[in-house]
């Protein structure tokens, strides 16, 4: 499996993201609430909640 590092790579502080080909390569559970997921199909990042994958791809025109 391949994975994507985000932050300092200089440290031991960095986000591991693992990278899989599409959401539906994903595993079906989403046990792990806060882990995320990189999908290269779609370009977009997934976070679990525990019980499903949530994509935090911005929506057009959405601010915070």
């Amino acid at each position: 499996m391949k994975y994507k590092g985000i932050g300092d790579f200089s440290s031991a502080g960095k986000l591991i993201v693992p990278i899989y080909a599409s959401p539906a390569n994903f595993p079906a559970a989403a046990s792990s609430a806060a882990s995320f997921a990189f999908a290269d199909d779609t370009n977009e990042i997934f976070y679990s909640d525990g019980a499903t994958w949530v994509s935090l791809t911005p929506v057009t025109g959405a601010y915070i």
